[in-house]
């Protein structure tokens, strides 16, 4: 918002697009764009804040143990973990 006249300012800005990702059938991740950290604090002014993570377990097996882990390092009451089993 521009602070002057109150209005919202537009940006136009290009990007390349390195890759397409096949879909998933799921919509929290079928249509979302992926961008690395450098651009998405230039982008969004997070100054290194985050929103969400994706973390992907190299199988099924390890989900929980990695939800574990996650709510270890992080604590129950600063984040929420999402697991598939959870959506489904």
């Amino acid at each position: 918002m521009n602070p002057n006249t109150g209005r919202t300012q537009q940006t136009s800005r290009s990007f390349v697009v390195t890759g397409i990702m096949q879909s998933t059938g799921n919509g929290q991740v079928d249509g979302v764009v992926f961008i690395n950290t450098a651009t998405g604090n230039s982008l969004f002014k997070k100054s290194g804040k985050y929103d969400e993570m994706v973390v992907l377990a190299l199988s099924g097996t390890y989900v929980n143990a990695v939800q574990q882990e996650i709510t270890n390092l992080y604590g129950s009451n600063n984040i929420g973990v999402i697991t598939p089993k959870a959506i489904m």
